[in-house]
């Protein structure tokens, strides 16, 4: 295991408990070399606005450093979660990313996971749950994203990246190759994209510099509302960090209860690792660790004594009369939950109620709960969909084909909350880094 963090927060966290999250999550940790940029150059210019003074030193100058001269082979830091990944295959594969933007666009076309011009995926409703026991509180109906399986669903025609301008024009269309069909607003800001050209060498080969440009300033603009408590380098792989409002988080998966309770547990002892959210504020990975957090502002307001009642009939009227109140919003921290959470939340309290293991759990969050705040915000860090390779799981686990999983599928997920993602649907390959974890419970006492 990597002992290299140079990672600096004013957040309270620590370093989590890896031998637990292995046995829990059943994957293999995979180590990352640390990074020295020295080497790389360093930046004598004024820091560009809206990108922070110490990211620009020790993250993005090395890269556009190296980019402008051409180096795909710069070893320049990545950002989480670096550029060795989880394989196709599973049982402890690896593959190795390439680090430059420009590269791994390269890569993606490669393994053919460019996208087409127009978005292609159905939906279909999600079953009802079988035992739902609240009565006059309605099971929110939801809808599930079905995705295209074909692997050679690849981009329209191709494209001779290696004739991209390193201007504005070149930046905008780079950021059409990334997400065909997205409105990408900052890439309008024609004045700001020249002064921040202006700051660079002479490119080698402008395509590379031009599309490192573009993953900066997208990420200074898309990922403002997700940063700034935090930055560094953590186990070989860049790491930022945001505090974001539990609300502004969108969920986007159905969830397992066993995983709910664990993270429950967690949440009351130690904390958790960051919740990854894209530039939509969907929620990429952190289901159960935000569905724990929702259920957890409702527990503080739950009797321990009436759900140790034997009477099962007591337990649902006590926790049914709560519920009211917490769909209204008038538990703190005071917020609605989306239909996704009520779903999610009230399939897994109908389960605790009547199963004396998930009931004994839930009694020791509810008392621990009653001396805790609300929790009101969550640690976050962000992960850029639009450049990054989310794959359908299932087949990517099981060697059978690479698919890319269309971003723009997110802006659907924000758009329309009935909307969810499948079991085994966009994986992000972000579960076998070592990661940090920030106490949840003293970050809200504050």
């Amino acid at each position: 295991m990597s002992e290299a963090i140079d990672f600096h927060s004013p957040l309270p966290y620590r370093r989590a408990d890896m031998s637990a999250y292995c046995r829990q999550k059943g994957v293999t940790l995979i180590e990352h070399p640390s990074v020295d940029c020295s080497a790389l150059g360093s930046s004598d210019s004024a820091v560009p606005r809206g990108i922070d003074p110490f990211a620009w030193a020790h993250f993005w100058w090395p890269r556009l450093h190296a980019a402008a001269l051409g180096d795909l082979g710069a070893l320049c830091a990545t950002r989480f979660p670096g550029e060795i990944l989880p394989g196709p295959g599973g049982h402890g594969a690896t593959c190795v990313t390439e680090r430059l933007a420009y590269g791994r666009y390269q890569s993606f076309r490669s393994d053919q996971r460019l996208l087409p011009s127009v978005p292609a995926f159905a939906r279909r409703k999600v079953g009802a749950i079988a035992d739902w026991p609240w009565g006059e509180i309605r099971e929110p109906q939801l809808e599930e994203v079905v995705f295209n399986l074909d692997p050679s669903n690849a981009t329209d025609k191709p494209f001779d990246v290696d004739g991209i301008t390193c201007d504005p024009e070149g930046i905008r269309v780079i950021s059409r190759l990334w997400c065909p069909g997205k409105e990408h607003l900052w890439s309008r800001q024609e004045e700001t994209i020249e002064r921040f050209l202006s700051l660079l060498p002479e490119p080698v080969r402008p395509a590379v510099l031009a599309f490192e440009v573009e993953e900066c300033l997208a990420h200074a603009y898309e990922a403002r509302e997700w940063n700034g408590h935090g930055h560094g380098m953590c186990n070989g792989v860049w790491l930022e960090v945001g505090l974001a409002a539990i609300e502004k988080i969108r969920p986007t998966e159905l969830a397992v209860t066993a995983r709910i309770a664990a993270e429950l547990i967690t949440l009351t002892e130690s904390g958790f690792a960051p919740i990854v959210v894209n530039e939509w504020g969907c929620d990429t990975d952190g289901t159960h660790r935000l569905m724990a957090a929702w259920i957890f502002n409702l527990c503080r307001d739950l009797d321990p004594s009436v759900l140790a009642n034997l009477d099962v009939g007591c337990r649902l009227v006590h926790v049914k009369e709560r519920l009211r109140l917490w769909l209204d919003a008038r538990i703190a921290p005071f917020v609605r939950p989306r239909p996704l959470i009520v779903r999610e939340a009230l399939r897994f309290l109908a389960e605790a109620i009547r199963d004396p293991d998930l009931l004994a759990t839930l009694i020791e969050v509810v008392r621990r709960a009653k001396h805790a705040p609300p929790v009101a915000r969550l640690p976050v860090t962000f992960l850029r969909e639009a450049s990054w390779g989310t794959v359908v799981k299932g087949p990517y686990d099981s060697g059978e084909a690479i698919i890319r999983v269309d971003p723009r599928i997110y802006a659907e997920l924000a758009d329309h909350p009935h909307l969810v993602l499948p079991p085994r649907g966009p994986y992000h390959m972000t579960d076998e880094l070592e990661m940090l974890w920030f106490d949840v419970l003293r970050i809200n006492a504050t």
